[in-house]
């Protein structure tokens, strides 16, 4: 596929050209990501938290621009910047993602935590939701989470059909889309316990499909105490009752007759 660059996209990737190490930062004015070059010290009044340190190299393709004309329609390869307004082949580099591992479990004899449970980030906690009576299991923030945080891949069973429980998201692809079913907790992972918010105004989560997988994108800052909440649109709301008052709702987690969809567009906003 063609790519293009804009000049400031140009002069971003030229001056990290001989860089060796990327630092991924939490700017904690501004509760977003951010990523600097070559060694960073933060002071005791450092506006910045360090994440991650990686070499260069893992994120060479941050910052390529690919021109919205040049792409097709079952594209996945790319993410969209909602602030530059523009596709890049992996992330902006000015408004940068950061993906954060599954916790990788590990095996307990007599253990009763499942896989999925057990795979949780340690700054998250799977209990009780707190989104709306007799919702079930929700995944809570136990510290602040900046925008531009992805989690993923969505973990689950490749099937060609669907029981439509409310665990699947529909993968596109060629020549047959097929499905990710996270239903079984020892053949998933932690994202299967995330809810669906009852409207868009109550999301912290969008989620995108990416090389034929399905990733939550945090774009707006979740804090302590809140549960992360991802909309799965009108009519899966419809089907739960979450478009009604808050009485009405069921879980989204009890077994429904639909299935999630999601692709690299709904990455927009």
């Amino acid at each position: 596929m063609d790519t293009s660059s804009s000049s400031s996209d140009k002069e971003i990737r030229k001056s990290r050209k001989n860089k060796k190490v990327a630092t991924f930062l939490v700017d904690l004015d501004k509760l977003n990501i951010k990523i600097v070059y070559d060694d960073f010290k933060a002071d005791g009044d450092s506006q910045f938290i360090v994440m991650d340190t990686v070499k260069a190299k893992r994120i060479k393709h941050y910052g390529r621009v690919v021109r919205k004309d040049k792409l097709e329609d079952d594209d996945d390869c790319v993410t969209h910047c909602d602030q530059c307004h523009k596709y890049y082949r992996v992330s902006c580099l000015e408004h940068p993602l950061y993906f954060v591992p599954d916790r990788q479990p590990r095996e307990t004899v007599g253990s009763k935590q499942t896989l999925a449970v057990r795979s949780c980030p340690e700054f998250l906690t799977i209990r009780n939701s707190v989104l709306y009576q007799d919702a079930g299991k929700g995944v809570i923030a136990k510290s602040m989470i900046p925008t531009g945080t992805c989690f993923g891949p969505y973990v689950g069973v490749n099937k060609v059909t669907t029981n439509r429980d409310g665990y699947c998201w529909e993968i596109r692809s060629r020549p047959k889309n097929f499905y990710c079913d996270g239903q079984d907790e020892n053949r998933s992972n932690w994202m299967r316990f995330i809810n669906s918010a009852l409207d868009e105004t109550m999301q912290n989560l969008i989620a995108f499909q990416f090389n034929q997988q399905i990733y939550y994108r945090v774009y707006k800052p979740i804090f302590e105490g809140d549960e992360l909440l991802v909309y799965y649109g009108e009519r899966f709301s419809e089907e739960l009752g979450t478009g009604m008052s808050s009485a009405s709702c069921v879980s989204q987690r009890a077994p429904t007759k639909h299935t999630k969809q999601a692709t690299g567009r709904d990455f927009i906003r």
